[in-house]
C-alpha cells in the first residue's frame, strides 16, 4: 500500500467511531438525501459503493429499493467495522478494500455509487 493510501486509511481510522456524529450529520446527510432523490427506480440487483464509512448511502438505498442488495467497500478497517455495528438490512453486506484494486469479478454490480 502506497503511503498516501495508509495516510487516508489512518485518518479515517481514526474518525470511523464519531464519524456519523460529525461528517454524516452535517456533510453528507443533505447531498445523500438530494441523490436519493434523483436515483431513478434501479433495476440492478447488486450495487457497490466505493468509500461507504459507515453504510450511510446503501442503508438509504435499500429502504427505497426493497430489492437492492448491496457492497460497501471502505480503505478504513474501522469504518467498516463500525458499518457492520450499524443496524442495516442483511442484504447489506461490508467489506475493506482499494478501490483502486476492486476484490470483486468484473461485471459482479449492476450500478456504482461513491461520494
Amino acid at each position: 500500500m502506497q503511503d498516501w493510501q495508509k495516510a487516508k486509511e489512518d485518518y479515517f481510522d481514526r474518525w470511523a467511531a464519531s464519524y456519523d456524529a460529525f461528517y454524516t450529520a452535517w456533510l453528507y446527510r443533505w447531498g445523500h438525501a438530494r441523490l436519493l432523490a434523483q436515483v431513478h427506480p434501479l433495476q440492478a440487483s447488486q450495487v457497490l459503493d466505493l468509500g461507504c464509512g459507515t453504510g450511510f448511502l446503501l442503508r438509504g438505498l435499500a429502504k427505497r429499493f426493497s430489492d437492492l442488495r448491496g457492497v460497501g467497500l471502505d480503505l478504513s478497517e474501522r469504518m467498516v467495522l463500525q458499518a457492520r455495528k450499524r443496524n442495516h438490512p442483511a442484504r447489506l453486506s461490508f467489506v475493506q478494500g482499494n478501490a483502486e484494486a476492486l476484490p470483486f469479478a468484473d461485471a459482479q454490480f449492476d450500478a456504482v455509487f461513491s461520494t
